[in-house]
C-alpha cells in the first residue's frame, strides 16, 4: 500500500482538487492519504473534509512547516511506500504506482521523482545537480550560465541526480527509518528536499527522475500567505552549507548570497529607470 502524506497551508481550493484527482484517478484500496495542516486560516480544510473523503486528519495548532509536519505524519503511515505530494497538485494519471515499480525493480534507488507539468503546460524541473558553492557564485554572478547546465525540456529515461524537488517524491517506508528520520528539523521551508537526497545518496543509494507524467504542480498555493518566505529560503540554504561545509564555506556561502542580493537590488533599480 502507498501512504499519501499531504500538508497543508493555506491553499484554498488547490487541497481539495488534489484530494479529488487521487480518488479518481488511483485504484481503490491501494493508498491512504493523510493530510497535516498547519493552522490555516482559510476555507482549505473545510473545503477538502466536505468532499467526504476518507482523509486522516491532523490538525496542528501551529505552523510546523512542510518538513516537520511531514516527520508528524510518518510514524502514522501504513504502506509499504511513502509519497510526499504538495496539495497544489492534480494528477491526471496514475503516474505513483509506476514510480513505486521503479524502486521494486531497482533496490539501490532510495528516492524516486516524477515528471511535472506546471500550470502553463510547460515542463517544470524538479531536480538538480549538488548543491555547491561553485554553484551558489555562479547562480549570484552568471544566472544564465546556472541555468543552461540543465535541459530545456524532459529527459525521456530515467535520470540519476543530486535531488528531487519535495512537490512529489516516492520512497520505501523504510528510508526515513533508515536515515534516522525523513526530513532534517532544522529545514523550516525549502531544501529539506535537497537534504534528504543527499543524505541516502551518502548511504551509496540514487534518487532518480522517473519521466512518467500524470501530474500538475501548480505551484505557490501558500505563497501569499507566507510573508516571511525569503527569510525561511535563506536560513534554510545557510543551514545546509553550516551541515556540510566548514566554516571558510559557510562565509562564502554568505559572500554568495551577498552578491545575489546585490544584483537582485541593480536588476531592480534598473527596471525602474
Amino acid at each position: 500500500m502507498l501512504s499519501i502524506l499531504i500538508v497543508n497551508f493555506n491553499t484554498g481550493r488547490w487541497l481539495r482538487d488534489c484530494l479529488d484527482s487521487l480518488f479518481a484517478v488511483l485504484p481503490a484500496g491501494t493508498f491512504e492519504v493523510l493530510v497535516l495542516d498547519n493552522q490555516s486560516h482559510d476555507d482549505s480544510v473545510p473545503q477538502a473534509q466536505a468532499l467526504g473523503r476518507p482523509v486522516r486528519w491532523t490538525l496542528s495548532d501551529r505552523n510546523l512547516g512542510f518538513a516537520n509536519g511531514n516527520n508528524r505524519l510518518v510514524p502514522d503511515a501504513r504502506g509499504d511506500f511513502l509519497c510526499l505530494l504538495n496539495p497544489d497538485t492534480t494528477l491526471t494519471a496514475d503516474c505513483l504506482t509506476p514510480l513505486m515499480a521503479y524502486l521494486r525493480e531497482h533496490p539501490d534507488a532510495a528516492i524516486a521523482g516524477p515528471h511535472h507539468l506546471g500550470a502553463d503546460g510547460h515542463w517544470q524541473l524538479t531536480f538538480g545537480e549538488p548543491v555547491t558553492l561553485r554553484g551558489e557564485f555562479l547562480y549570484a554572478l552568471d544566472p544564465a550560465r546556472f541555468w543552461a547546465r540543465y535541459p530545456a525540456d524532459s529527459p525521456a529515461e530515467p535520470l540519476d541526480v543530486a535531488w528531487l524537488a519535495g512537490s512529489c517524491l516516492v520512497m520505501r517506508a523504510s528510508l526515513p527509518h533508515d536515515l534516522g528520520g525523513l526530513f532534517d528539523p532544522r529545514f523550516f521551508l525549502n531544501d529539506e528536499d535537497v537534504d534528504l537526497c543527499r543524505r541516502a545518496r551518502d548511504r551509496g543509494l540514487r534518487c532518480v527522475y522517473v519521466p512518467v507524467r500524470g501530474l500538475i504542480h501548480f505551484g505557490g498555493a501558500s505563497r501569499p500567505f507566507l510573508s516571511d518566505e525569503k527569510r525561511h529560503t535563506f536560513r534554510s540554504r545557510r543551514a545546509y552549507f553550516e551541515k556540510y561545509y566548514p566554516l571558510p564555506g559557510q562565509w562564502l556561502f554568505l559572500v554568495a548570497n551577498g552578491l545575489r542580493r546585490l544584483r537582485d537590488a541593480v536588476s531592480g533599480l534598473r527596471r525602474r529607470d
